[in-house]
């Protein structure tokens, strides 16, 4: 995808990048494949507790971001078009 492409080009030009996402399987591989200068870090953005969790580190481990990517996005098909989607905790 998206966030995948632009983490792989941005670390071949030499950024830093951390690459947030919610499959530690996907976050391992994408580790495994460019160690260099990707860090991983796993949550899932329809977990408030686990946003909370990835902010603190980020703030605990980097004095700054450069540049924020959001890509962060779901499909469910062409059924059911409008459809309620809501955090762990009950939040729309």
């Amino acid at each position: 995808g998206i966030g995948l492409g632009l983490t792989r080009k941005l670390s071949l030009l030499g950024a830093t990048v951390v690459a947030i996402g919610r499959s530690p399987q996907k976050l391992k591989q994408l580790q495994e494949e460019l160690p260099d200068n990707v860090e991983t870090v796993l949550a899932d953005f329809s977990d408030l507790d686990s946003i909370a969790e990835a902010s603190k580190y980020m703030v605990e481990h980097y004095d700054h971001l450069d540049i924020l990517v959001n890509n962060a996005g779901i499909h469910t098909g062409f059924e059911g078009i409008i459809k309620t989607w809501a955090t762990k905790q009950g939040y729309d």
